[in-house]
């Protein structure tokens, strides 16, 4: 299965956009994929043929419906493509995209055989603002249950990783799955998000993104709209009070730096506090840092994705030490030693000649003695940051982490 460059996936084809411009995605392997810039235009045929399909595809049993999903999702499974578009857009090793696409599309068998009992009903035309971080897998997952529910659906994909949702595309036409019922837009910018959100048809939105965007994108959705919004944050872990220092130390690098699992720090979900309780926190601190010293995941991060992550690292770290809490781990200079690179870009912070920084990726940094009501202790963007909190105990922790996670 290949899809068309510059072409969206509306009423079961291809077409060209409207606009009939293109933008470049931003990859880490030549060549980088070309796809349309979608406009109100692109929008409003999407909205059109999921309208059409809607009558048609609510008024299936459910069953046929599954059948028609698993046909989808089988196909989906299929893709020999995926792992490759992983590997070019990630930074990941083949090894690693071959994991991360399993893991995923794992995700997405378990939504579906969940959704195949469940009775709820809900038909209407639904959004999906896609986040890179759902790649293939993750979304196909949070779709299933709008699909199963009788739902038709507009995909708006994340410029940074496009060829998730086009595998969403290209299955839905090696299936079958009837016309209208998924359709799949492109845009580098807000166009046809917004003209989705002001769209009297939609019923419903799920969007994802950074805090910022889904503030913005709330603001712009018509009155009346069902909005749900999952910003992409780190999430607060609190350790149990029978924790093995060792092993826990290794649980939470795995959680919170791994390449395959957290993308070096970069994913949403992935846990950007520790809440230890004090009785092992001195022991657990010495086996964190153990690990960081010997794990090659430490010494080889996956490039970073967003082109301000090294801002928003920078801003944590001033936070930190401004705030009085107290390094542990990384910090200037951010970068790895890389064989045969001499200059990985210059010119202060925040600058990137060539993209040589982005390309590299960087160090994790950990603070520990973190405050949890200083702006530090509730900093919550996706970026390989770690910030240790004491606790009286595992309870205590528990309580904690809701409230930084709130």
């Amino acid at each position: 299965m290949s899809t068309p460059e510059l072409a969206h996936w509306i009423d079961g084809t291809w077409r060209a956009g409207a606009s009939g411009i293109a933008f470049e995605a931003d990859t880490f392997v030549a060549p980088r994929p070309v796809w349309p810039r979608g406009d109100a235009r692109d929008a409003d045929a999407a909205a059109d043929a999921a309208t059409r399909a809607g009558e048609r595809w609510s008024a299936l049993a459910r069953r046929e419906r599954v059948r028609a999903l698993h046909a989808w999702l089988g196909a989906l499974e299929s893709d020999a493509a995926l792992p490759g578009a992983f590997e070019a857009s990630l930074g990941l090793d083949a090894d690693e995209a071959r994991l991360w696409s399993e893991r995923e599309l794992f995700l997405a068998r378990q939504a579906l055989e969940i959704v195949a009992d469940d009775v709820a009903e809900r038909p209407g035309i639904g959004v999906f603002g896609a986040h890179w971080g759902d790649g293939a897998g993750r979304l196909a997952a949070r779709a299933l249950s709008a699909l199963a529910g009788g739902a038709t659906l507009a995909v708006v994909a994340d410029p940074r990783l496009g060829q998730g949702p086009a595998a969403l595309a290209r299955a839905a036409e090696a299936s079958g799955l009837p016309a209208g019922v998924l359709n799949v837009l492109f845009d580098d910018g807000r166009a046809v998000v917004d003209r989705l959100l002001g769209d009297p048809r939609v019923a419903f939105a799920r969007l994802a993104g950074s805090e910022a965007r889904l503030a913005e994108l709330a603001r712009a959705a018509r009155p009346g709209l069902s909005l749900a919004l999952r910003p992409a944050v780190s999430a607060s872990r609190a350790l149990p009070d029978d924790l093995d220092p060792a092993q826990a130390a290794a649980e939470v690098f795995e959680t919170s730096f791994a390449r395959s699992v957290t993308l070096s720090g970069q994913l949403p979900g992935r846990f950007g506090r520790v809440l230890c309780p004090r009785r092992h926190f001195s022991r657990f601190s010495e086996e964190l840092l153990a690990t960081l010293e010997r794990h090659p995941d430490a010494t080889r991060p996956a490039p970073l994705i967003e082109p301000d992550a090294l801002d928003a690292l920078q801003e944590a770290w001033f936070l930190g030490l401004d705030e009085g809490a107290t390094p542990l781990h990384g910090g200037p200079p951010w970068f790895p030693a890389a064989e045969g690179l001499t200059n990985p870009g210059g010119g202060g912070p925040g600058k990137d000649r060539g993209g040589v920084r982005r390309a590299l990726g960087v160090r994790p940094v950990v603070f520990t003695n973190v405050d949890p009501n200083t702006r530090f202790g509730r900093f919550r963007r996706n970026v390989p940051v770690l910030g240790l909190m004491r606790v009286r105990d595992a309870r205590a922790g528990q309580a904690l982490a809701r409230s930084l996670d709130a």
